[in-house]
């Protein structure tokens, strides 16, 4: 769990990768695709089956570490997380997806420095037992992006308070695992483990840095399996 604090100041600082013990990922939102038509149930089905096929056979060979349907309704219907650092090669892997062939969905995507063992759990106990039955759990994803008083270097007051704010997330057990975007897009993102939409709006919005307009915040109720969280 310490691990997954200490990345979290990181995150808030916009600071430079502080160790090689951080894991450089990529991560990928799924949304509909603009202007998406409609298809015949039969044929959506199809695709559908197609596109799980696809995200369990990256699963297998161990370039998708985490994929989850976003269960707040609006655009984004999912979230992928791949073991590469590579946006270039994650766009081939991810654009080959029937869904996004078939221009029901479409990828955005953005290098993420996060905590480290993201997967590793679940990839264990798959190869373990290969009839092992996934479960899925419920996550809040806190996504954090610039804010109106946003700061390339922040206040020293702030960063510290906002330091003492999230270890207490992690030591009430209310943090899985957080990362910032190293592109353009910058903030990052906070999985949380709260007990509803509503806590974790409260504890986002508790976020010193939240407060000093450092970040603003959606967020958004995601599902991915159990094991591929570090911090749950």
């Amino acid at each position: 769990m310490s691990r997954i604090l200490l990345f979290a100041l990181v995150l808030a600082a916009g600071a430079q990768d502080p160790s090689p013990q951080w894991r450089n990922y990529t991560w990928g939102f799924l949304k509909v695709y603009p202007d998406r038509v409609e298809l015949p149930q039969q044929e959506a089905l199809r695709i559908q089956k197609l596109h799980l096929a696809h995200l369990t056979s990256l699963s297998d060979a161990g370039e998708l570490l985490a994929a989850g349907p976003i269960l707040t309704p609006g655009e984004l219907r999912g979230v992928l997380i791949f073991r590469t650092n590579s946006v270039e090669k994650t766009r081939r892997m991810a654009e080959s997806d029937p869904a996004v062939v078939n221009q029901r969905l479409v990828v955005e995507l953005h290098p993420w420095m996060a905590t480290p063992g993201i997967g590793e759990a679940f990839a264990a106990a798959r190869r373990a037992d290969p009839k092992y039955e996934v479960k899925m759990l419920r996550y809040q994803l806190a996504v954090l992006s610039k804010g109106s008083s946003w700061k390339t270097a922040p206040d020293i007051v702030d960063l510290e308070d906002h330091r003492r704010y999230v270890r207490r997330l992690g030591e009430t057990g209310k943090l899985a695992a957080s990362g910032r975007f190293t592109d353009s897009r910058d903030g990052g993102i906070l999985v949380l483990n709260a007990s509803s939409l509503d806590e974790a709006r409260l504890l986002a919005s508790a976020d010193p840095f939240v407060k000093s307009g450092q970040f603003t915040f959606e967020i958004l109720e995601w599902m991915c399996a159990d094991g591929v969280m570090p911090g749950r």
